[in-house]
């Protein structure tokens, strides 16, 4: 729920924001499809933070919390295939 608000609130606010400049200045629709433009941006950068933060440090990379010291699980099986001969 937090996510969704996170990027619908930005999208509103720079809607908003372009519908009222268009009517101030007579200039529909281009600041509206500015502030979507603006405020879909913003609200995945936001969503992308958010998304980040709560992977914590080691997911972050993609790694799936994997150091560069453990490499993959396919590097692992064969080191303890060694260790077990």
């Amino acid at each position: 729920m937090h996510s969704a608000l996170s990027f619908v609130g930005p999208v509103l606010v720079c809607l908003v924001a372009g519908i009222w400049l268009d009517r101030k200045f007579g200039t529909s629709p281009l600041f509206l499809f500015i502030g979507l433009f603006l405020g879909f941006g913003t609200g995945i950068y936001s969503v992308y933070r958010q998304v980040m933060e709560q992977s914590g440090p080691g997911e972050a990379s993609g790694g799936a919390g994997l150091s560069s010291s453990e490499g993959t699980s396919g590097e692992r099986d064969a080191r303890s295939e060694r260790e077990d001969t």
